[in-house]
């Protein structure tokens, strides 16, 4: 079977810039989605490179060469500078660029005036720009795949994609392109055209689901979490807290309720203001965080209020984390520019019982909660 060259480069070359497009589109959109920018410029330098190949522009062909091989190590380099700003790293561009890219296009240089040998030039460039690959596309692979499959499925894309830029060199091997011929009726040029035009779309569409699942996740995280203290909202406190009484109630282990309140947080934002009452809520969250543990959830009920529930924790235990609790509470300190702020909390605890469910033992914790600020505050009541 003959394949047309011109045909496919033509056709490699439109859905190159098409995808690049698809992928500034996305990141225009998305502008606070770190590694989009870099991505975007890997899929340009791409571009480019697929241009000046085809229409050869009026350069000395040592000169196309050399911004051939510059243009295919900016894929690899910005594709891996995209990974490693995804997952909160930076790469020193320029120092990439002076220990590692200058070197291997002085060698390409050597390779095609001094001692003409453009396979060698093209080995050499194929293993760097397949290795930024690779390496970008293993620093994807963290999170877990069942909370992240889009990243997952982008890391191995990449990870494919760097292997073959490493081993396309081996495809004008005379022995390995015979076999090419003789099995599927194509060279090694037009193998590496056909896993271009594969690849391209893949990458593309990986990249922008990856923005679609991570801007899912945020929404899911604005709807269940308080912006301020990144505590769980109220409505989805409470659905964490029918799963846990659910799940208590299966297993016959004990479940507690903590309702807590800061002590005259009004006060507080009377005579510091409301971002020095925002610094004292971001503190109690904090530590009480610090103070339960992963199985455990806290939420915000509302202003100054919170509720925790314990899993398999008697209420005797659960005295013991409140206190805990309020004793870190009192000797902590949120300290502001021109003052300090010390500030306390009460805190009511209540067993759940699965006969009285889940409002019961909320009306309880809170009627402690009350018991606890008519005692003084700062301290701890077990409903009675």
């Amino acid at each position: 079977m003959f394949y047309n060259h011109p045909l496919l480069l033509v056709a490699d070359l439109l859905l190159v810039v098409i995808m690049t497009g698809f992928v500034f589109v996305t990141w225009h959109f998305n502008k606070q989605f770190k590694g989009m920018r870099e991505w975007f410029l890997a899929f340009t330098f791409a571009s480019s490179n697929m241009a000046i190949f085809i229409l050869r522009p009026p350069i000395p062909q040592p000169g196309i060469y050399i911004i051939l091989q510059t243009l295919l190590m900016f894929t690899g380099l910005f594709a891996l500078d995209g990974c490693w700003r995804y997952i909160g790293k930076k790469i020193n561009i320029g120092k990439v660029f002076i220990f590692a890219i200058v070197p291997v296009l002085v060698i390409s240089t050597y390779y095609a005036e001094v001692r003409p040998n453009l396979q060698a030039g093209f080995l050499i460039t194929s293993l760097v720009t397949g290795c930024f690959f690779i390496i970008g596309g293993f620093s994807l692979r963290r999170g877990g795949f069942k909370a992240h499959p889009i990243r997952y499925a982008l890391s191995a894309a990449i990870l494919l994609h760097g292997i073959f830029m490493i081993g396309r060199p081996l495809l004008f091997v005379p022995g390995i392109e015979a076999i090419l011929k003789n099995l599927l009726s194509i060279s090694g040029f037009e193998l590496i055209l056909f896993q271009q035009i594969i690849f391209t779309p893949i990458l593309a569409l990986s990249i922008i689901l990856l923005v679609n699942e991570d801007n899912a996740r945020l929404l899911k995280i604005q709807a269940e979490y308080d912006s301020l203290t990144c505590l769980r909202n109220r409505g989805s406190f409470f659905t964490q807290l029918r799963k846990a009484a659910s799940l208590s109630s299966r297993l016959k282990t004990p479940l507690t309720l903590l309702a807590i309140d800061l002590d005259h947080f009004k006060l507080i934002n009377d005579r510091f203001g409301h971002q020095a009452g925002d610094d004292v809520l971001k503190s109690f969250a904090q530590i009480a965080t610090q103070c339960v543990r992963n199985e455990d959830s806290i939420g915000r009920m509302g202003g100054e209020e919170f509720s925790i529930y314990l899993m398999n924790t008697s209420i005797d235990a659960a005295k013991i984390i409140a206190e805990r609790i309020r004793s870190t509470i009192e000797t902590s300190t949120v300290k502001l520019p021109d003052s300090d702020i010390q500030y306390t909390a009460s805190i009511g605890i209540a067993s759940y019982d699965e006969k009285l469910g889940i409002e019961s033992a909320l009306d309880k914790a809170d009627r402690a909660l009350y018991t606890a600020k008519q005692n003084g505050r700062n301290r701890v009541e077990l409903a009675s």
